[in-house]
């Protein structure tokens, strides 16, 4: 009999074979519902009235629940494995075998499901499947805890995963713990995508970039000394023997120097010792990794007759171990080290020029090169030689690329800024390129290449580093004002000179406040040095005099014998480090004093700043805390900067802040109550 309003459903769900019932179940009832079956399955058969029972209504009722029972009935059976088909046939009715099969499954899943915690406490991830994935087996045992009424919040759900990630997740899983703000679950997997993306990415187009050493090892001149074979056999060291029963090996192991045992049990080879498998401790160290630079390398030691040199991409210095390789040489004074990747540190006894030649007869100049005369081998950094690039790209008309239909007004926000300028940084040129195709099929965007200028300052690259510099703004600031031919100033500010408040008349303000706006453009971007005389000269905008415009100009002059100074970054040191000083109140009529850092990166300073104190200390040691708390503050930002760079090592270590005040460095050790200075908490 057809069904009038019956929906086809084409998909069925899977044989039910015993195991997960409740999803079976769900699938089950869901299917019977589109054939308008699953009312069998809550109600009761209808039974006809004594007034009623011959007539049309009730009869067709009776037959309709019939059919409808008996299809729902073989339905489920159908759906049901053999061997459970020939269990549940006997069954009269759907609603007796349904409620059969939730009378035993139920149970089942009941107790099985008692196990989840066990399951969940017990999970842990692994290097060789994907964490995404991974994460989403925890997220359905989570679930499985809540359908058995036991509810897990989400920041335990967070921890929790964050604690199960795999060994080679170690450092990103430490960067996690320290994040200070709170992450819900949804952060956690954002992130955790976007670091797999990174890592998929590394391991391909960008395996160039991980730090390691490629080892150009040919025919060598130094040979490994052979010992000789013995027929006896080795003796094994038994714990408790006494040493009488083994010979002590005459001769020194050629890993270590050391007398007593073979190169081959000696403790300090790369495959030995505590936690290594193989070769597991050389993570600097890849043979056979020949590309251009391994290449370069190789030509150089088959001119040398030897195998002297290797590229090392996690190094930031080229270092020598033989002076005579040494073209210039200077001494260096003091008890400098060079710390290694493995923890240990060697004396460096000078620094000089070594020049590296080609078969072709061309030579490689390495400046800068440590004599470090306990190395083994002699290093030359990969990524000085393989410097980063900068692009540069412009954005045409920036937030006007889109089509307009209609006459709009738009309406500035403060200290809201449009920028149509972007810089592209990376040592991969492939990368680059397909960087800038990817902006092009999206924006109507020029591409300017190696960058040069941007936002005034002008971008120089030598072989340590790069420079930031604005010798063309202060050229051409030198050249609007009339001090281009001026002469020179050694210093930006005479620290004898006693400014005051002008109490005459304002000796051209407008030109003034200029000569202000340029210095502090040039200050705030490549010249830290002449923070202080901007900040100070700045006081005096509103009505400047005589004595102030000599000093105003006498920076001019300094910044016309400074011209070509700038901001040199190198690769090291990568050790964010804060300084901070004070001058305590000078003037007779001032009573506040004048607070000022910096903070240095990578050889160069990266921020810095100079203001007067908001408030009025009563010692010296009092403004130097003052100061200490203003670079505190600077040095929290910097180090939540760094904490947001995928590529920077996590977590982040503490930021040293030095303070020259022995008063201040004192006090602040000193845990004792002290009355006069209560007021410092």
């Amino acid at each position: 009999m057809e069904q009038s309003g019956t929906k086809p459903y084409s998909e069925k769900p899977k044989k039910f074979k015993g195991g997960d019932f409740e999803r079976w179940q769900q699938k089950m009832l869901f299917y019977l519902t589109t054939l308008n079956l699953a009312n069998v399955l809550r109600e009761t058969e209808p039974t006809a009235d004594e007034e009623n029972i011959f007539s049309a209504e009730t009869l067709t009722a009776i037959d309709a629940w019939k059919d409808n029972d008996f299809l729902c009935k073989n339905y489920i059976l159908n759906a049901l494995d053999d061997t459970l088909y020939d269990v549940y046939v006997a069954f009269k009715t759907a609603k007796e075998l349904w409620e059969s099969l939730e009378k035993k499954y139920k149970t089942e899943d009941a107790g099985s499901k008692k196990f989840v915690v066990g399951k969940f406490l017990d999970y842990k991830m692994v290097d060789s499947k994907s964490v995404v994935s991974q994460t989403e087996d925890l997220q359905k045992i989570i679930h499985d805890i809540h359908v058995e009424g036991m509810v897990i919040n989400e920041s335990f759900q967070v921890a929790s995963i964050i604690e199960t990630l795999p060994p080679s997740w170690k450092e990103f899983k430490s960067y996690l713990k320290h994040k200070r703000k709170e992450m819900n679950l949804e952060d956690l997997i954002v992130r955790l995508r976007i670091e797999e993306d990174n890592r998929k990415n590394e391991k391909g187009l960008v395996s160039s970039m991980e730090a390691k050493a490629n080892v150009v090892e040919g025919s060598s001149s130094k040979q490994r000394p052979k010992f000789q074979k013995t027929k006896k056999k080795e003796s094994h060291f038994i714990p408790g023997a006494k040493d009488k029963d083994f010979k002590k090996i005459k001769g020194s192991s050629w890993v270590c120097g050391k007398q007593g045992h073979r190169a081959q049990e000696c403790r300090h080879r790369m495959d030995q010792g505590p936690g290594n498998q193989g070769n597991n401790n050389r993570a600097n160290l890849i043979e056979n990794n020949v590309d251009a630079l391994a290449a370069m390398i190789s030509e150089i030691n088959l001119v040398s007759d030897h195998a002297d040199w290797w590229i090392d991409t996690g190094a930031t210095r080229h270092v020598c171990g033989d002076r005579n390789m040494f073209s210039s040489y200077q001494k260096i004074e003091g008890n400098e080290q060079l710390f290694m990747g493995n923890a240990s540190a060697s004396v460096v006894a000078g620094i000089g020029k070594c020049v590296l030649k080609f078969t072709s007869g061309k030579e490689l100049t390495l400046l800068d090169v440590l004599h470090v005369p306990d190395i083994r081998k002699n290093l030359v950094s990969g990524p000085i030689l393989t410097a980063m690039e900068i692009h540069q790209m412009d954005v045409k008309t920036a937030f006007l690329n889109g089509d307009l239909d209609e006459e709009i007004y738009m309406k500035q926000r403060k200290g809201f800024v449009v920028q149509d300028h972007m810089l592209i940084m990376g040592t991969n040129k492939e990368i680059i390129n397909w960087t800038k195709k990817i902006l092009k099929s999206n924006f109507d965007v020029k591409d300017l290449g190696l960058a040069d200028v941007i936002l005034g300052v002008k971008i120089k690259r030598n072989q340590e580093g790069y420079i930031l510099t604005q010798c063309h703004y202060i050229e051409a600031t030198l050249r609007k004002y009339g001090h281009l031919k001026s002469k020179d100033a050694i210093t930006h500010f005479d620290a004898n000179s006693k400014l005051k408040k002008n109490k005459g008349d304002a000796i051209s303000q407008r030109e003034y406040s200029q000569v202000i706006g340029s210095l502090m453009y040039i200050m705030n971007y490549t010249r830290p040095d002449i923070a202080y005389s901007v900040s100070r000269l700045g006081r005096y905008t509103c009505n400047p005099g005589h004595d102030h415009w000599e000093a105003l100009i006498r920076v001019l002059r300094y910044l016309k014998h400074t011209m070509n100074h700038g901001l040199l970054y190198t690769r090291h040191p990568l050790v964010l480090e804060g300084f901070t000083d004070v001058n305590w109140i000078s003037d007779s009529t001032d009573t506040k004093s004048t607070s000022g850092y910096v903070f240095t990166l990578g050889g160069a300073v990266i921020s810095w700043k100079s203001s007067k104190q908001t408030c009025i200390a009563r010692s010296t040691m009092e403004s130097e805390f003052i100061a200490l708390d203003m670079a505190g503050g600077e040095a929290e930002w910097l180090r939540d900067f760094l904490e947001d760079v995928p590529i920077w090592p996590k977590p982040v270590t503490a930021i040293c802040i030095h303070c020259d005040s022995l008063a201040a460095q004192y006090r602040a050790k000193n845990s004792v109550y002290n009355g006069k200075s209560r007021q410092i908490r």
